[in-house]
């Protein structure tokens, strides 16, 4: 939860915090972004979120997800559009070519089906029933 949802503020940029965080985890195998207490308390939530520094990780999406996990809203993207760019930008990099298009369902031959192209620069397409 982003820090200004402990003061009932949300914005898009409160998303993309919360986006962040599952980011972080994904390359992360599952750890959150900060070390829990045992017992934690809301508002032991509300400080961690508003004051924890994020554990630095070996990852090429590391500079994207602090971006995204600043404490400030003001501090993270813009909105989804220039986290995209960013994460595509990073992806041409490694890659040297643009993020492949969704295949249409009916090309997969099953209907409901979309394929899902990989977040990260090292993960495979996932492939995800939709119906």
């Amino acid at each position: 939860m982003a820090p200004e949802q402990f003061d009932g503020k949300a914005y898009v940029k409160s998303d993309i915090y919360s986006f962040g965080i599952v980011i972080y985890q994904m390359v992360n195998k599952g750890q959150l972004p900060f070390d829990l207490p045992m017992q934690i308390r809301y508002s032991d939530w509300k400080r961690l979120h508003e004051t924890y520094k994020v554990r630095t990780i070996d990852s090429k999406l590391f500079p994207i997800i602090s971006k995204c996990v600043e404490k400030s809203p003001d501090s993270r993207y813009g909105g989804f559009n220039e986290l995209r760019m960013e994460i595509e930008s990073l992806y041409r990099k490694y890659v040297g070519e643009s993020i492949p298009q969704h295949p249409q369902s009916t090309a997969l031959g099953a209907e409901g089906l979309h394929m899902v192209p990989p977040i990260s620069i090292f993960q495979k397409p996932v492939c995800l029933r939709l119906a």
